[in-house]
């Protein structure tokens, strides 16, 4: 029962105290839950987006390995098809289906390490693609296919063990491009024998 005053002989009731409205209520719960429901939303949506990426990245990495991986193995336990290609003139390296740089398995040849050495190099004087292109294509950009590396872009070196290049008739064995701040790169290595000496051959295989 409300508690009463006496006005002029007239019972009234006290006032009350402000208390805020039904509607109030319903919109301070409302933004509340409309800020929940957006935090949420937001965490959820950047946990995808970076999952997403993680799983894009490692996809790259795992292609990346794989491709390298056949590529070094090829050039070091292969002679190539046909197995005399370093003597094929460079204009007309169409007609070789395979490039490797060994006699036998992890035994490399000269001659084959200096042609693979200048085409892939970054000189475009004499390879096919320039016979039916209006640019101008590099070695390296015209037979990079060889390695079976699609989209990506390799570097690769000669060393003994102390880490010094190797140079053959005052060629320094190193082609490709030199890689520089990419995104994704790897490297792979391998002992082989080059003129009775214990060499390695470094692949590096990048991607921008």
């Amino acid at each position: 029962m409300k508690a009463t005053r006496e006005i002029t002989g007239i019972m009234q009731p006290l006032p009350s105290q402000h208390r805020p409205g039904k509607a109030q209520v319903l919109s301070g719960e409302f933004i509340l839950a409309s800020a929940i429901f957006l935090f949420v939303l937001t965490s959820i949506f950047l946990l995808w987006s970076t999952t997403t990426r993680n799983i894009a990245e490692s996809e790259i990495m795992y292609e990346m390995d794989e491709v390298a991986t056949n590529a070094i193995e090829k050039l070091i336990r292969t002679s190539g098809y046909p197995d005399d290609w370093e003597s094929i003139p460079p204009i007309e390296i169409d007609n070789v289906s395979a490039l490797g740089l060994a006699t036998e398995s992890r035994i490399l040849d000269k001659e084959k390490v200096l042609k693979f050495l200048y085409i892939m190099s970054n000189t475009s004087s004499d390879n096919p693609c320039n016979l039916s292109s209006p640019e101008t294509i590099s070695n390296y950009e015209c037979n990079k296919h060889f390695l079976g590396i699609g989209r990506y872009d390799f570097y690769l070196d000669i060393t003994y063990l102390n880490g010094t290049i190797v140079n053959i008739k005052g060629k320094s064995c190193t082609t490709g491009l030199i890689p520089g701040n990419t995104e994704y790169m790897l490297t792979k290595r391998r002992n082989a024998l080059l003129d009775g000496d214990i060499v390695k051959v470094t692949l590096t295989v990048f991607y921008d």
